[in-house]
């Protein structure tokens, strides 16, 4: 069963992250282009855009108590919206004061 698992996971190109929060270590697990998940969930929650159907995964770092922005990759020790984790030119917030967005 596992190795049809890999298998089913290879051929979509499934990307999976485990994201960890600096200030209490919570972890959360990611599923595909979770950076840029993450910014159209937050544009679209900042816009009141109701329509917008946000996944869960993200929708959990969305609502965590400190800020998602300066979550890091697990595997890397890199903020997960770097340019060198997520390849997008995004600008991470450098203190909790900046919220975000």
């Amino acid at each position: 069963m596992n190795e049809r698992a890999r298998r089913l996971k290879d051929q979509h190109a499934l990307q999976v992250a485990m994201l960890v929060c600096p200030e209490c270590s919570k972890r959360f697990r990611v599923y595909g282009d979770a950076p840029l998940a993450y910014l159209v969930a937050d544009w679209a929650k900042n816009s009141g855009d109701l329509s917008h159907t946000m996944p869960r995964d993200i929708a959990a770092v969305l609502a965590h108590e400190h800020n998602p922005t300066r979550l890091v990759e697990e595997s890397t020790g890199l903020p997960w919206l770097s340019e060198e984790v997520s390849g997008l030119a995004y600008l991470y917030a450098e203190s909790e004061e900046d919220g975000g967005l």
